[in-house]
């Protein structure tokens, strides 16, 4: 799915990505074991330019995934990051997020957590959604600190879900509901 428009937000620009956007810079960042250490992806990174510009353009067609990159609004050009939605189930009002920052200057800047805003009330209003979940490693303090920080309550921990460096992590499922009202 693409957006009709970019989101803004005060430091931030959420638009859909394209094939230009399949950069050597993002393809590293899905290869790096500490950008990915709480990312499936780990297990099977793109292998090349091709393979990333055919991902994005596969989200891109499908119309219950929202990918986007995340653009500093100062400087338009410099991409750190993604949120993805998706899958979307209409039927059901409601959808999953995850999110990477992958410039690692711009950890601990808040852009997690602006992006997780903006996207959720975009999705809230736009598909008439209900609910939208996230599921995170507890050991991923920055993520479930983010999701939090935008409104997100934790729901339930799935203990030993994940296996990750050799020992097992808990699976934290975190939620939001519509606050307002689908007339």
């Amino acid at each position: 799915m693409i957006l009709d428009s970019p989101i803004a937000t005060e430091r931030l620009i959420l638009r859909s990505l394209t094939r230009e956007d399949a950069s050597q810079k993002y393809l590293n960042w899905l290869r790096d074991k500490e950008i990915t250490k709480y990312l499936e992806v780990r297990f099977s990174p793109p292998k090349n330019l091709i393979e990333l510009e055919k991902y994005i353009q596969d989200i891109s067609k499908n119309n219950c995934d929202l990918l986007l990159g995340i653009f500093l609004q100062d400087d338009i050009c410099t991409h750190i990051g993604n949120i993805k939605i998706g899958p979307i189930v209409k039927i059901h009002r409601r959808a999953e997020i995850g999110i990477m920052i992958g410039d690692k200057h711009s950890w601990g800047h808040g852009y997690a957590s602006e992006s997780i805003c903006a996207i959720t009330q975009y999705i809230f209003e736009k598909f008439g959604l209900h609910q939208i979940m996230a599921g995170l490693y507890n050991r991923n303090v920055g993520s479930y600190k983010a999701f939090l920080k935008s409104g997100y309550l934790e729901e339930a921990r799935l203990k030993d879900y994940w296996l990750c460096d050799g020992s097992f992590q808990d699976q934290i499922l975190m939620y939001k509901l519509y606050e307002g009202c689908h007339g």
